[in-house]
């Protein structure tokens, strides 16, 4: 679906992303993982036109990416980011009519999507009427995707969208987004810190460092085939604290 062509950024003298290739499979989740500032979010970025390559271009099937193509690519992409990304002074209901509302839906048409997705998401409907603010962090995250899914995209492009939930909302939010992928079947690319998470989502997995990719597979390929030492160390970090006592204890 989308497909990058020896795409670079920088930022100053920070590289973001260099030089990097990579084609996304349609119908396919695919999950960006690795530290902090390896260029994950700004690959996302770079998909939906949000900053643009210094070398190499995007594309978005056979469309390239370009000034006078980004609006309508842009319409057939939904994004989730942290926390939802709502505007506080617009209800749920409002916040999730933006983009069908400048493409000249009907209330009607609107308002019927909107509950549908709510249902879909496991969000009470009457909370429609209800502003950010009123909702929990986990609701606001279901209201995020929403607002996401109600142009029916081709792909959708989630930045840490549970990173900030407490860790029992976020399991509940893992399970419930695995079962609406695979009955939605999208294209999904999802940049998340938490390689278990990235297994449970994808079947793809993009561990980056420096802008680059240092190695893509499942999670299966990840743990047990290394492709070097910053691989297996990437992949230790990432035991849980339970193990880590368990193993100080013994």
């Amino acid at each position: 679906m989308f497909t990058l062509e020896h795409v670079s950024k920088r930022y100053g003298e920070t590289t973001a992303v260099a030089r990097l290739s990579h084609t996304f499979t349609t119908g396919q989740t695919t999950a960006l993982i690795g530290p902090s500032g390896c260029g994950k979010s700004t690959l996302l970025r770079l998909c939906l036109g949000l900053v643009h390559t210094d070398t190499g271009r995007v594309l978005f099937g056979d469309s390239i990416l370009a000034p006078k193509t980004v609006n309508a690519i842009r319409h057939r992409v939904g994004y989730v980011i942290q926390d939802g990304g709502l505007f506080p002074h617009l209800t749920v209901l409002q916040n999730a009519a933006l983009l069908p509302g400048r493409l000249g839906w009907a209330r009607d048409r609107i308002r019927a999507r909107a509950e549908g997705l709510a249902r879909l998401v496991q969000l009470d409907t009457t909370h429609l009427a209800r502003y950010p603010l009123e909702l929990s962090g986990g609701q606001r995250q279901r209201v995020g995707l929403i607002r996401a899914l109600m142009t029916d995209p081709d792909v959708l492009l989630m930045d840490e969208p549970l990173g900030a939930l407490d860790p029992m909302i976020r399991a509940e939010l893992q399970s419930q987004l695995v079962a609406m992928f695979r009955s939605l079947g999208k294209t999904v690319i999802l940049v998340t810190h938490d390689i278990g998470e990235a297994g449970l989502f994808a079947q793809e997995i993009l561990l980056m460092k420096s802008g680059g990719i240092v190695q893509k597979g499942s999670l299966k390929d990840l743990v047990r085939t290394p492709v070097d030492g910053f691989v297996r160390a990437f992949i230790n970090a990432q035991r849980s604290p339970l193990e880590s006592l368990r193993d100080r204890q013994e």
